[in-house]
C-alpha cells in the first residue's frame, strides 16, 4: 500500500516536470495589437517610427562673372601736342588747290594743335576765306570760351563787319555766355540795335531780335 503511494507521487512529479519543460520550450506567441475605439489599431510597445534620411541640398556653384571695365570720360581730355613748325602747316594749307571754304575749314581744324600766336594767324586767314553764307564754322569758334581772348577779339571784329542777319544772332549767342570775355560787349551792341536791354530774358531777346530783323532785312 505504501509502495503504491510512493509510485503515484513519483509519477505525478514526473508529469509535472514534463509539462514545465514543454512550456519552457514553446516560442512566445505574438500579442495581437489591441484595437482602440472605432476599430482603430492601438500601437503598443516601444515603437520607433522610421525616419526618412534628409537628402543634402545641392547648392549651385556661383556663376562665373566677367569683370566689366567702365571707361569714364575725364572732364579735361589730355592736352594735344602743339606743332612747333605751325607756320609751315598754315602755309601748306593756304596753298592747297581747293575751294576757299574748304581751306578755311582745314585751318579751323588745325586750331587745337596751334599755340596762341598760330591760332590768331589761322583765324585771320579763315575770316577772309568764309563769306556770310558759310559763317557757321566761325561761330562755333566764337562761342568756344576756351579760345584765347585775342582769337575771340579777332572774331568779334570780323563779325561787326558782316550783315546784320549774321551779326546780331551771333552776338546774342555770345551774350548768353556769362563766362565769355566778350559777353558784355555783345549785349551792348544788341541794345544799340534794339534800343532796349532785356537783361537775362533770352527768349524775349530772341523774339525782339526776330521782329527787328523782319522789319530791317539785309
Amino acid at each position: 500500500m505504501k509502495a503504491n503511494r510512493i509510485f503515484a507521487a513519483f509519477a505525478s512529479a514526473t508529469v509535472a516536470l514534463i509539462l514545465v519543460g514543454i512550456w519552457l520550450g514553446r516560442a512566445p506567441t505574438e500579442r495581437p495589437p489591441e484595437t482602440g475605439p472605432e476599430g482603430q489599431t492601438e500601437l503598443t510597445g516601444n515603437l520607433t517610427p522610421a525616419v526618412k534620411p534628409i537628402e543634402p541640398r545641392l547648392v549651385p556653384a556661383p556663376r562665373a562673372t566677367t569683370a566689366v571695365t567702365t571707361t569714364v570720360a575725364t572732364a579735361n581730355p589730355p592736352p594735344v601736342a602743339l606743332l612747333t613748325n605751325w607756320d609751315e602747316h598754315i602755309e601748306n594749307i593756304l596753298h592747297l588747290d581747293e575751294a576757299e571754304k574748304v581751306v578755311a575749314r582745314r585751318l579751323l581744324a588745325l586750331l587745337p594743335q596751334l599755340p596762341e600766336e598760330g591760332r590768331v594767324e589761322a583765324i585771320q586767314h579763315a575770316v577772309n576765306l568764309l563769306d556770310d553764307e558759310d559763317y557757321a564754322p566761325l561761330q562755333s569758334v566764337l562761342t568756344d570760351v576756351q579760345q584765347p581772348a585775342e582769337v575771340l577779339d579777332e572774331l568779334i571784329a570780323d563779325l561787326l563787319n558782316r550783315k546784320t542777319s549774321v551779326m546780331l544772332p551771333a552776338l546774342l549767342e555770345v551774350a548768353k555766355l556769362p563766362e565769355h570775355p566778350n559777353a558784355e560787349e555783345a549785349r551792348d551792341y544788341l541794345e544799340l540795335y534794339l534800343d532796349e536791354n532785356y537783361e537775362n530774358d533770352w527768349p524775349f531777346w530772341e523774339r525782339k531780335l526776330k521782329e527787328w530783323l523782319d522789319a530791317n532785312p539785309d
